[in-house]
């Protein structure tokens, strides 16, 4: 095995994967956000990625939407870790209970979410069986869903 091959194909690949590119939005994210900072929502990122992560978001020009990135690199936690969600809390400065978590994964987003306390919505475009146990009204095929959730909450 040639190491110096490897290290330099890692290189190559962390590189590569900085740019927005190699990224894939879902196509109704730009108009949700959009909608979303029109209506002054404050929303934040949490994820288990690396440093790259606000070098990413920029390149697919949506950095501008969120008031925070929280990432497990920075963080030195991870999803499912109830500590990532709580400092999300914290940098929004609202009640857990008026927070809401939209995640793709059952198990790193919407279970740590609701055992916190935040309403959450599980993005899954696809029928799975990792979706047993989740109420019909948490689980969104569309990002388009996300506001339809959000219309219906009581308002404050």
């Amino acid at each position: 095995i040639d190491i110096c091959g490897i290290d330099t194909m890692f290189e190559y690949l962390y590189e590569e994967y900085t740019k927005p590119h190699m990224w894939q939005l879902f196509p109704e994210t730009h108009q949700l956000l959009d909608k979303l900072s029109e209506r002054k929502i404050v929303m934040g990122v949490i994820s288990n990625s690396d440093d790259r992560l606000n070098c990413i978001l920029e390149g697919l020009e949506i950095r501008d939407h969120f008031s925070f990135v929280l990432t497990g690199y920075e963080t030195g936690a991870e999803k499912p870790c109830l500590d990532m969600f709580k400092m999300a809390v914290q940098d929004v400065g609202c009640d857990v209970g008026d927070a809401l978590h939209v995640g793709d994964s059952r198990e790193k987003d919407y279970l740590p979410a609701t055992r916190l306390g935040m309403k959450a919505l599980l993005v899954s475009r696809v029928d799975e069986d990792g979706n047993k146990g989740i109420p019909d009204s948490a689980v969104v095929q569309s990002l388009n869903s996300v506001l339809d959730y959000i219309d219906q909450l009581p308002k404050s």
